[in-house]
């Protein structure tokens, strides 16, 4: 299984909001969930290829904040990877507003 955040700073929020829109609406063949945990949050899941996959995103400010949880299918429920993207996020959307 995999856990991965990325992190990126624009020049403004309405540049993070629309590149994290575009990440969400570029990946084909995914359903948007809803993420619990950070009010504003996107998210896109599903199982291409063999592989279970939950993109979540938020904005803080200028930076987009995109939380990624994958593995194969047969080992990582569709529900786990959504669970653990959104838990993920909430983390990294918390830390970055504390800071």
């Amino acid at each position: 299984h995999a856990l991965i955040v990325f992190v990126y700073e624009f020049c403004d929020a309405e540049g993070a909001t629309a590149y994290g829109d575009r990440v969400i609406e570029y990946l084909p063949g995914l359903e948007p969930f809803d993420v619990v945990g950070t009010p504003g949050s996107r998210g896109i899941s599903g199982t291409p290829d063999g592989n279970v996959v939950a993109y979540a995103a938020a904005t803080v400010d200028d930076t987009l904040v995109l939380a990624i949880a994958s593995g194969s299918e047969g080992t990582l429920l569709l529900s786990e990877a959504r669970d653990r993207s959104a838990a993920l996020l909430a983390d990294q959307v918390e830390a970055l507003r504390a800071s």
